[in-house]
């Protein structure tokens, strides 16, 4: 994939290793960064328990060096609601009719990344896209984040020649 084209609703799939770190996954996928270094700036240890969401986002600023914003959602909404964002977000679901199954998803560009998963898959094809969305994650300036995950392509496009 060339630099150019990261910014176009690509986002590089980065799978969870532990049953709890989703969070420090997803964080790694908006990021643009390898797992390791999104693991090392979290201040909770991989696997020990996952994060909340305002401890993501001091992750999530830190890695991408832009301000992020969380809101509740006073009514859930199903996953598939918010397949059409036009920059990532990053979403905290739980199972329907389920209160303890929470984790985090990046979508963008019509497709929905699961640290849990494989690969990123478009929402139609989510086994859990009807998973409501408690809470969304997003970035204060999409711009800034797309040249911040940008340059650091790039310098990982560099680092493998």
């Amino acid at each position: 994939m060339s630099p150019k084209n990261i910014g176009s609703g690509v986002l590089i799939h980065v799978p969870q290793r532990t049953g709890n770190d989703c969070a420090i996954a997803v964080a790694a996928i908006v990021a643009n960064v390898p797992y390791q270094t999104a693991a090392e700036q979290s201040s909770v240890r991989p696997g020990s328990r996952g994060l909340c969401p305002l401890e993501l986002i001091g992750v999530l600023e830190n890695l991408s060096g832009v301000p992020w914003r969380t809101n509740e959602l006073r009514w859930t909404r199903p996953l598939f609601r918010f397949a059409d964002s036009s920059h990532p977000l990053v979403l905290l679901v739980r199972k329907p009719w389920s209160r303890k199954i929470r984790h985090y998803v990046a979508t963008w560009g019509g497709k929905v990344f699961d640290p849990n998963m494989l690969d990123g898959c478009p929402h139609e094809d989510y086994d859990r896209r009807r998973w409501r969305v408690l809470q969304v994650l997003r970035p204060l300036d999409p711009a800034r984040l797309e040249v911040a995950r940008r340059d650091r392509h790039w310098h990982r496009c560099m680092m493998l020649d």
